[in-house]
């Protein structure tokens, strides 16, 4: 479908949600209907999908224009905006500083530091806030600075399915693995969730040897971070360990990963610290799984499952 604009996109850099009406309200009635919601409904998904994006302290969101306009003219909420083209030099500086994803959203910069184009050698950080894909989250009066994160569902979701296939050989089939992936867990089909993760750790390319863990770290916390956009996922990284809760109507699945020690180990952990405990009484049934990763053998790791029934005291 070809965009049509009219007079009212002609002037639009960003928009806040009180901007938005009244001036869209008859697209966004439009929109609703086209997709069988409420009009309250498509404000809710609109705003979760693009809005959200702050450029000083103690301002209203703002609405990626593009995106906006493009699913209001569409009548289609979508990815516009990040499937309109990113770089894969972003992912050569991820790897060139050894930079772990999930730690995205947890330094701090100063304004100064944010805009300091010379500082996009040495850090990725400020090219991702001036590129868009991120952006300020919080200010933190006692260090003059602020936490960055990404600004909209749009944003990290595009991030995080644009990177998977630079942490696997499988070039094409990154949708195809998440949906296997969803498949598996929502049936309760553990061992088959657990062999594909374990073919997909295996797959490392050889040229990243030096930073393997790094590599690892990424790989699994990208692919549950999609995960979890299907299935509610509870997680926790660092280095060498990736601590999951996955729940679905049906299953609740607790998974302790260790590195370069035994899946039995990490079971083992889970039972002796009693990770199940709040979840004892919940009639789903649930998987306790300890898997590991060996660095050495280049992720020819292994794992342990123990089903309980639900409702068990």
């Amino acid at each position: 479908m070809e965009m049509t604009f009219d007079h009212r996109y002609a002037s639009i850099c960003g928009m806040t949600e009180r901007e938005l009406h009244p001036l869209f309200d008859e697209d966004i009635h439009e929109l609703a209907i086209a997709n069988d919601m409420t009009d309250e409904e498509a404000c809710a998904r609109l705003k979760l999908r693009y809005d959200g994006y702050h450029f000083k302290r103690n301002t209203d969101g703002i609405y990626n224009p593009f995106s906006l306009i493009t699913a209001l003219d569409k009548r289609e909420i979508g990815d516009y905006w990040f499937g309109n083209g990113t770089p894969t030099f972003l992912v050569e500086l991820f790897k060139k500083h050894h930079f772990e994803i999930g730690n995205l959203n947890k330094s701090l910069y100063t304004e100064s530091q944010l805009n300091e184009i010379d500082s996009f050698n040495d850090d990725v950080i400020p090219l991702l806030y001036q590129s868009g894909y991120l952006t300020l989250q919080e200010y933190l009066p006692k260090f003059d600075s602020y936490k960055l994160g990404f600004p909209n569902q749009e944003v990290e979701k595009g991030m995080l399915n644009f990177f998977v296939p630079f942490y696997t050989s499988r070039q094409s089939t990154t949708v195809f693995d998440v949906h296997s992936f969803v498949v598996d867990i929502e049936s309760g089909q553990a061992e088959s969730f657990l062999t594909r993760l374990r073919s997909l750790m295996a797959d490392v390319p050889y040229e990243i040897e030096r930073d393997l863990e790094v590599h690892v770290q990424n790989f699994c916390y990208l692919l549950f971070k999609l995960i979890g956009y299907y299935v509610h996922a509870e997680y926790r990284t660092n280095v060498g360990r990736i601590d999951l809760k996955f729940e679905t109507d049906q299953y609740i699945y607790i998974i302790e990963f260790k590195k370069d020690r035994s899946a039995k180990a990490a079971l083992n952990q889970i039972k002796k610290k009693e990770y199940f405990w709040p979840v004892m009484s919940d009639p789903r049934k649930k998987f306790l799984i300890g898997m590991n990763y060996n660095l050495k053998l280049r992720g020819a790791g292994k794992f342990v499952i123990e089903e309980i029934e639900g409702g068990e005291d």
